[in-house]
C-alpha cells in the first residue's frame, strides 16, 4: 500500500481530487487540521497526566525499547 498526501486550500480542488479518486476507485481518508482549541485541550491533558505521575523518563523509554 502507498500513502500519498495532498495538500488543498479550497473546496473546488478538494471535490475535483475527490471526485478523481472516486472514479479511479481508490479509498482515501480526510484529515481536518486541529482546531486551536483541540490543541489546547490536549495540552491541558497531558498536563494533568504528568501531574499524576503518568509519565517515564527518557532513559526509562530507552531501557524498555532495548527489551523491543
Amino acid at each position: 500500500m502507498i500513502t500519498l498526501t495532498v495538500n488543498i486550500d479550497n473546496k473546488k480542488s478538494e471535490r475535483a481530487v475527490k471526485a478523481v479518486l472516486d472514479a479511479l476507485g481508490l479509498n482515501y481518508n480526510v484529515d481536518k487540521p486541529q482546531t486551536l482549541e483541540q490543541y489546547n485541550a490536549d495540552l491541558e491533558e497531558g498536563n494533568s497526566e504528568i501531574e499524576k505521575g503518568n509519565f517515564i523518563s527518557a532513559d526509562q523509554l530507552k531501557a524498555e525499547a532495548s527489551k523491543w
